[in-house]
């Protein structure tokens, strides 16, 4: 038995359900295809195996592989029908394409595939075209219960259909059940989340519209743009008025404009920290987000015509009317619902340790079905998982949010090149190293700021940095973002280490930094948590132990220094000097060729050292 998925060449839309496909079922029994190129930033889909894209130089040599795959397999399942018209073809002509196919329907595919404002002939006949291929599946899959109702009405009850849902990312729980929505913003200030994408079907201007009454409120919208237009219906202007409108009508410090995609995880995050969601659509949209949303205890706002709104109410699930916006007053607007049985229900229906049993199910219905294999039998299998410790910190809504990676990127910079940082410190020398971090990223985009770890309120703000207090030491944690470095910005070497060590555990790497203007190679003999000031100048041999701090100083070849060093202001290191551990060198200190100084030694300002100390 082959089933063959005709899938997007997408990670955002299709990782976790390959991922899910080959943990629970045989290799051999599953073919990805994409019938359209899959760029090199998706290529890692490849990874999964026996996963292609169409081959051939040419239109017609394409069409032969596509009509080979199609005819080695015993089921063709399309993961959405959201390609052009030349591309349907084959299953509008082939009958026998069609008798094996089944459409997983998606969303855009059920309530937008018709052109309604353009009334050509050749419009005319890619509607046509499309709604009878729609019509005429033997079967199809719904994602909610409410789609199979739209399909219903809209194409008949000739199909079968099937109601079955896509897994959620079991990292995307991982990060949700380390939130508690429960812990509010120190700042008071709301987050607000505006559509999901720049569909004009979003009714983004409605929606500012009738949130307009509250902006003089503590509040600040996060508004995706970052892909969608209407199939035949693009309105090129339109993200720049829904961005124009919002800053007109909030002030542009209240808005972020999300105009590029973003990471998967750096999204959840964001969705994590939202407080209220308003999804004006009229029609299914934005599941994954609202899903997310709700999960971690925050407030949507759907509207009464979106089919979504009534099933989630009739499985007691806590959702709200987007009409009422305009009539209640702000503290009505941001009361938050009932978190714990939202959680619960979307755990159990999409977790993917739950999921994999629904489409094994499917999968064995459409052997017997489509395929006519009775004696085919659901091989899903259930993984050995190691037990995980639910013992999370519970993390607090973030006064500052930064969502830059991968929006104002410079021309030839590579995403992956950019490191998400976490700042720690307990000065305000954290301050400083963040603008040395935005004076690099001048040059060359590198750093990604997520924000300060410190236990210092949390209301104070830097005036001239834009990141704050987002943590104290007792509560963060690495995962906050999964993969990102933390550095730690004290000055003292003592309360350096101290951090250290209260984070033990928690960090999963600590990051190096030289200012643009020192000259330094971070080699491998530059240990973690060094700090090069403006101006030091290191020799490429020189070893530099962990979190030892060079100010503007200058250290020449083969010298050795050990850990939580700090190296004065315009001190000069003789070559072949061993500086041991826990030792302080002040400023305009010289230290003569090939001197030891040992462990905890402090050398006062000015004094030049020409023995062994």
């Amino acid at each position: 038995m082959l089933f063959l998925h005709i899938v997007p060449p997408s990670k955002r839309m299709m990782n976790t359900y390959f991922r899910m496909l080959r943990e629970h079922f045989p290799l051999e029994e599953h073919r990805f295809l994409f019938i359209d190129q899959c760029k090199e930033s998706e290529s890692e889909l490849f990874d999964y195996e026996n996963v292609g894209e169409l081959q051939g130089e040419n239109s017609k040599e394409r069409l032969k592989d596509f009509f080979r795959e199609c005819d080695r397999a015993d089921v063709v399942l399309w993961h959405g029908i959201m390609y052009g018209a030349k591309k349907m073809l084959p299953l509008f002509y082939s009958r026998k394409l069609r008798k094996k196919s089944v459409w997983i329907m998606r969303g855009l595919d059920l309530y937008n595939w018709k052109c309604e404002t353009k009334f050509s002939l050749r419009y005319r006949l890619i509607n046509g075209m499309n709604y009878f291929i729609r019509k005429h599946l033997p079967y199809v899959i719904a994602i909610t219960p409410a789609d199979e109702e739209i399909y219903h009405r809209q194409f008949g009850h000739k199909a079968k259909c099937r109601c079955v849902v896509y897994p959620f990312a079991k990292e995307a729980f991982d990060m949700m059940d380390h939130f508690d929505a429960e812990r509010e913003r120190d700042n008071g200030e709301k987050f607000i989340l505006v559509g999901n994408n720049a569909y004009t079907f979003n009714r983004h201007l409605e929606a500012l519209e009738a949130m307009s009454r509250f902006s003089e409120e503590k509040l600040k919208l996060y508004i995706p743009l970052s892909y969608g237009n209407d199939w035949y219906d693009k309105e090129r202007a339109y993200k720049s008025t829904v961005a124009e409108y919002a800053y007109e009508s909030f002030g542009p410090e209240k808005v972020e404009v999300l105009n590029k995609l973003i990471d998967t995880n750096q999204y959840t995050n964001l969705l994590m920290n939202m407080d209220v969601a308003v999804i004006a659509s009229n029609r299914q949209n934005a599941l994954g987000n609202i899903f997310r949303l709700l999960y971690v205890g925050n407030k949507v706002y759907l509207s009464r015509d979106n089919p979504m709104y009534q099933y989630f109410l009739s499985e007691g699930i806590d959702v709200y009317d987007v009409d009422t916006i305009s009539s209640c007053s702000y503290d009505e607007f941001i009361q938050m619902p009932n978190q714990k049985k939202n959680a619960a229900w979307i755990r159990e229906h999409h977790h993917p340790d739950y999921q994999y049993k629904e489409w094994g199910e499917l999968f064995a219905e459409l052997a017997r079905c489509i395929a006519h294999d009775k004696q085919y039998e659901d091989k899903g299998h259930t993984l050995e998982t190691q037990e995980t410790s639910n013992e999370y910190i519970a993390r607090r809504k973030i006064n500052y949010l930064c969502v830059e990676r991968g929006q104002y990127l410079p021309r030839g910079s590579v995403y992956c090149d950019i490191e998400d940082v976490f700042v720690v410190g307990s000065d305000d020398f954290e301050y400083t190293m963040i603008q040395w971090m935005e004076k690099e990223n001048q040059v060359k985009k590198r750093w990604f700021i997520q924000g300060i770890i410190d236990d210092k309120e949390r209301n104070k703000k830097c005036p001239y940095i834009k990141q704050d207090i987002i943590a104290d030491l007792s509560e963060f944690s690495s995962e906050f973002v999964p993969d990102a470095v933390t550095i730690v910005a004290e000055e003292n070497p003592d309360k350096r280490r101290e951090i250290v060590k209260r984070l033990e555990g928690r960090v999963c790497e600590y990051t190096r930094f030289a200012h643009p203007s020192a000259s330094v190679q971070l080699t491998e003999d530059i240990a973690e948590g060094t700090v090069f000031y403006p101006g030091a100048i290191v020799d490429i041999t020189a070893r530099i132990g962990a979190f030892t701090y060079v100010k503007n100083a200058v250290i020449k070849s083969q010298t050795q220094i050990g850990e939580y060093c700090n190296i004065g202001h315009y001190a000069v290191i003789g070559q072949g000097v061993v500086i041991g551990s826990h030792v302080t060198i002040g400023d305009y200190v010289v230290i003569k060729d090939r001197v030891v100084i040992s462990d905890h030694t402090v050398l006062e300002v000015g004094q030049i050292v020409e023995e062994n100390i």
